[in-house]
Formats: C-alpha cells, structure tokens, sequence
C-alpha cells in the first residue's frame, strides 16, 4: 500500500503464508531522492557490512558514520541502522522511519548520474537466502507486515 501526501508518503507490505510449507521472505524498497549536494545523518548505531564481491554481505560489519559521506563519496553499500535516517539536500530535509526493515542500501553511482542518493529500506539484505542477514521465515498461515515513511522539512 502507497500513500501519498503534500509533505509525506508511505510504502506499507503485508504478507502472508497461505502454502502449506515454510516461506522464506525479504522486502525492500528503491527510493530515489533528486540532490546533487547532500548530507546523510542517522540517530542510533549505523553498521557498514563488508561485502564479498561489489553486492553481496559477507555477514561481517563495522561501525560506520555517514558524517565523511556525501555526494563525492561513492557508495553501493549495506548497512544496518538502528535509528532514523535524515537526508539533508539543498534547503530540505528528509527524515525517513522504517517500520521492521532495520538494513539499508545506500546507492550514488552511475545510474544516480550525479543527481540523486537512494536510501533503499530492507527487512533484510542481498542474498539473504544464502548469509540469513534479515531473513524471514513465514510458518503456514503467518503474516508479516514492514514499511517506511518519508517525511519532508522545508529548511
């Protein structure tokens, strides 16, 4: 479900089992935010995962800051973020809450073309079915529900 408003929208999913066997489940979202010029700030402890090849966690991770990142740093990056998340670009500021999605990627590269940072929420990570980084398994008759919500601040 989507919800779109003047200063805010929202992505909600709700799943359910209805096989008669266990089902494994990832969710994650690709938002893209047009800024050239941005800044990432994050409450909590944020987590940078090593990764095996250019995509893919190993499982290993170490404590990151995004206060050296910015639009001349290029990430294509998995992290784990345990608060919220503000991207501050050009006079505006966006506070993104996640709902039961905890990983992150955070992606500026070539197809950012230098005009935008997407901050894509996870329930869990690349992979997940082989490193179980985030993984849910759904019981027969489970359900699941995770979402996130952009909120925008006029500086």
């Amino acid at each position: 479900r989507y919800s779109v408003r003047p200063e805010s929208f929202s992505t909600e999913c709700f799943v359910t089992n209805v096989g008669p066997r266990g089902c494994p489940f990832v969710a994650g979202f690709h938002p893209y935010f047009l800024a050239r010029s941005w800044r990432i700030v994050t409450t909590g402890r944020t987590y940078r995962y090593t990764l095996a090849d250019r995509y893919f966690p190993t499982g290993e991770r170490g404590l990151f800051s995004f206060a050296e990142a910015g639009p001349g740093t290029s990430l294509d990056d998995c992290f784990r973020v345990t608060g919220a998340i503000r991207l501050e670009a050009e006079g505006r500021t966006l506070v993104i809450m996640r709902r039961r999605m905890p990983y992150l990627v955070v992606y500026n590269g070539k197809y950012a073309e230098g005009m935008s940072v997407a901050i894509e929420p996870y329930t869990g990570l690349e992979d997940a079915y082989n490193n179980g980084i985030g993984l849910v398994v759904l019981k027969p008759g489970e359900s699941f529900s995770c979402g996130y919500r952009v909120r925008l601040f006029r500086s």
